[in-house]
């Protein structure tokens, strides 16, 4: 399944640290400023690109060398909090 990041959500990176940042509309629905790790930046880097939560998994395996089992586990943790921060869409929302 492929999930759909709210509009008016950026990733950016300051001072060598990666927040994902709420502008415009978003900041009405989640967080203004989310401070994610450098392997949570690479899974939203992938969720920008439309990759399906499956690939996403697969991507981080072979980045990481771990299991792929262990990758669907932490994309799903990590997509499951950006569900519930509002950062991403529900899917009954999606248009």
């Amino acid at each position: 399944m492929k999930n759909q990041i709210r509009s008016g959500v950026v990733l950016t990176e300051v001072c060598g640290e990666y927040l994902l940042l709420a502008t415009l509309d978003a900041s009405r629905h989640c967080p203004y400023v989310y401070q994610v790790n450098e392997t949570a930046a690479f899974f939203w880097r992938l969720l920008e690109q439309q990759f399906t939560e499956e690939q996403i998994a697969e991507k981080v395996a072979e980045e990481y060398e771990v299991p792929v089992e262990t990758a669907q586990r932490d994309v799903r943790q990590f997509i499951d909090t950006l569900l519930l921060q509002g950062y991403l869409l529900p899917e009954e929302t999606r248009t």
